[in-house]
């Protein structure tokens, strides 16, 4: 059947503005927590690792770096065109949709970083993308999913935001309508305006945990911040999963 509409993230995320609005993101936070996380998944120089949801690539090149081989992927082509420019032997990018991926047993881990998933509009496609992460693993590899934690951040909602980067205007609302934390983002450059959607699952570590282990994965492990400290439901700021296949 063909595609009717263009999904949110499509546009978005393969649009200019995106990177403009989030380069504030802090690099160094990442780095740190990606030191943490592999220094407790004990995970050995040459594993071999899947970025899922990879962007632009920034966090593939400091994961590779560590000596490891790494595939990159994202649905935005724009991003994989950009990240592509940093691939390397042992470091590597492609287009890919994350419920459909073209890997079988290749795997030893793979990572969903900094909310990178809850973006579809049914929640049987989340369960396409766990089936399609276990086939990509090899026996026994890890799968880490963080996203956030609903819970904090629909406590911690904020409305209504206005910023001014790179000479692009952004304003932006935020809503909660059950089950999706919406953001509408305006963008004004000149005299060109445009308008996208976020939208992501407002789901609980209890939904994760069902989601894992019907779709053959045993939990390991829940985190609730980068520096790796336990899962508090109401006090963290992430919901760090670890699991393992089988």
């Amino acid at each position: 059947m063909a595609k009717t509409k263009t999904e949110w993230f499509e546009s978005w995320f393969d649009s200019k503005y995106y990177p403009i609005l989030y380069k504030h993101r802090n690099e160094e936070e990442a780095k740190a927590f990606i030191d943490k996380l592999f220094a407790y998944l004990d995970c050995s120089s040459g594993a071999r690792i899947l970025d899922l949801a990879c962007g632009r690539g920034r966090h593939s090149v400091y994961i590779h770096s560590k000596g490891n081989i790494v595939t990159g992927v994202d649905l935005s082509p724009n991003s994989i065109e950009y990240a592509l420019k940093k691939a390397s032997k042992g470091l590597n990018f492609q287009v890919s949709d994350m419920r459909h991926l073209p890997f079988e047993n290749e795997f030893d881990l793979v990572v969903n970083l900094f909310t990178s998933f809850g973006y579809f509009e049914h929640q049987n496609e989340n369960n396409l993308v766990v089936q399609s992460v276990l086939k990509s693993l090899k026996s026994n590899g890890l799968f880490v999913l963080d996203y956030l934690n609903s819970h904090t951040a629909l406590n911690r909602l904020r409305a209504h935001e206005v910023k001014s980067l790179n000479g692009v205007h952004f304003e932006i609302h935020r809503t909660y309508e059950e089950p999706y934390i919406i953001k509408r983002i305006s963008v004004t450059e000149g005299d060109q305006k445009s308008e996208y959607l976020e939208r992501v699952m407002a789901l609980s570590e209890e939904y994760f945990e069902e989601l894992l282990v019907k779709n053959g994965f045993t939990i390991k492990d829940i985190f609730g911040d980068y520096q790796l400290n336990k899962y508090d439901r109401s006090s963290s700021d992430r919901l760090i999963l670890v699991a393992h296949a089988g």
